[in-house]
C-alpha cells in the first residue's frame, strides 16, 4: 500500500467523523399550500402542520386560498395566535395552480420551501425528514 493512499484514507475518515459530529443547524422552513374550495380539509391540514416534530419557531405555514369565500375565520379558530407562524392569504380572483405556487414561493421567508397539499396526510416527521434529506450528509 502506498503511503499517500493510506494518508488519504485517514484524512477521509477524519473528515467523515468531523461532519458526523458537527451539529446540523436548524434552518427556518416555509411550508406552502395552495387551496381552493377545500374548507372541509383545512382543519386536517392545520392539525397536521401543528403536530409536526420540527420546531415551531423554525417554520411557517403559508396558505393561498382563491375560494369564492374566505376561510380566515376557520384558520383563526384553529390556530393559536401567539404562534405567529401561519399566514392565510385570500385571493378573490381564481388563479391557476402554477401561479399560486409561484406566489407562495415568493412569499416564503424560509431557507427551505416544502409543499403541502390540502388533501394529503403527512406524518409528524415530514418536515424534519425533508430538511435532513436536503441538508445531506
Amino acid at each position: 500500500m502506498k503511503p499517500t493512499a493510506n494518508r488519504n484514507t485517514l484524512l477521509d475518515n477524519l473528515f467523515k467523523r468531523q461532519r458526523a459530529a458537527a451539529p446540523q443547524k436548524t434552518p427556518f422552513v416555509s411550508v406552502v399550500c395552495p387551496t381552493w374550495n377545500r374548507r372541509e380539509f383545512l382543519p386536517y391540514l392545520l392539525y397536521i402542520y401543528q403536530y409536526q416534530d420540527y420546531p415551531a419557531d423554525k417554520r411557517e405555514l403559508i396558505l393561498l386560498d382563491d375560494s369564492p369565500e374566505s376561510n380566515q375565520d376557520l384558520v383563526d379558530m384553529m390556530i393559536d395566535p401567539a404562534l405567529h407562524n401561519v399566514r392565510y392569504i385570500h385571493s378573490p380572483e381564481r388563479l391557476p395552480l402554477g401561479k399560486k405556487r409561484n406566489m407562495l414561493n415568493e412569499l416564503a421567508t424560509g431557507e427551505y420551501i416544502i409543499s403541502f397539499d390540502d388533501d394529503d396526510y403527512y406524518p409528524p416527521e415530514k418536515i424534519s425528514y425533508q430538511v435532513a434529506e436536503m441538508q445531506g450528509p
